[in-house]
């Protein structure tokens, strides 16, 4: 249904200290779940229009997208 794009960025090898001081990597990285569930009609109309509906759940928190 949908088409995920992967990007690689290069760092030089005399950059990593500069970008490890970065304030956005200050906190050490925590692991998450997340539960996705996907919604469509039984005749699929949403997929044939390219539309996703999703609802995640995360943190205790519930998100409902429309991409």
């Amino acid at each position: 249904m949908s088409t995920e794009t992967e990007l690689k960025l290069g760092l030089a090898p005399d950059a990593v200290a500069a970008l490890l001081r970065h304030p956005l990597l200050a906190n050490p990285p925590r692991q998450q779940q997340l539960t996705n569930t996907y919604f469509d009609t039984q005749d699929l109309a949403l997929t044939q229009q390219k539309v996703a509906v999703r609802e995640r759940q995360v943190d205790g928190l519930t998100l409902l997208t429309v991409k």
